[in-house]
């Protein structure tokens, strides 16, 4: 089965980043419920969908060459959007409602 890059990211956040993500909301957005220990009650939404996560991987691939040259302009972005990821998350306190794409990066509010 070939996954969407937004499924490999999720399973990436869950297996390494300690990550639980609960039942998809009404319009399919991916709830997170625990991210390294960290509980969100209720769950921050990921507003975005696959189509709108993959021109932000090959934005922040494009931008993040020079830190991986060898791989493919998506797979650069995958994993700046793991660090994205963390490092908004981390940067915001409590409450936390959801992760957004802002300018080729993920962001949380």
């Amino acid at each position: 089965m070939n996954d969407g890059y937004l499924d490999r990211f999720v399973r990436a956040v869950e297996e390494g980043d300690r990550a639980v993500f609960v039942a998809p909301d009404v319009d399919g957005h991916r709830l997170l419920a625990e991210y390294h220990g960290r509980r969100f009650d209720p769950p921050l939404v990921f507003d975005f969908d696959e189509e709108e996560f993959v021109a932000a991987l090959h934005g922040a691939g494009r931008g993040g060459r020079s830190l991986w040259p060898d791989l493919p302009e998506p797979e650069v972005g995958f994993r700046l959007m793991l660090v994205y990821l963390y490092e908004s998350i981390d940067a915001v306190g409590p409450p936390l409602r959801r992760v957004f794409i802002s300018d080729n990066e993920l962001q949380a509010e």
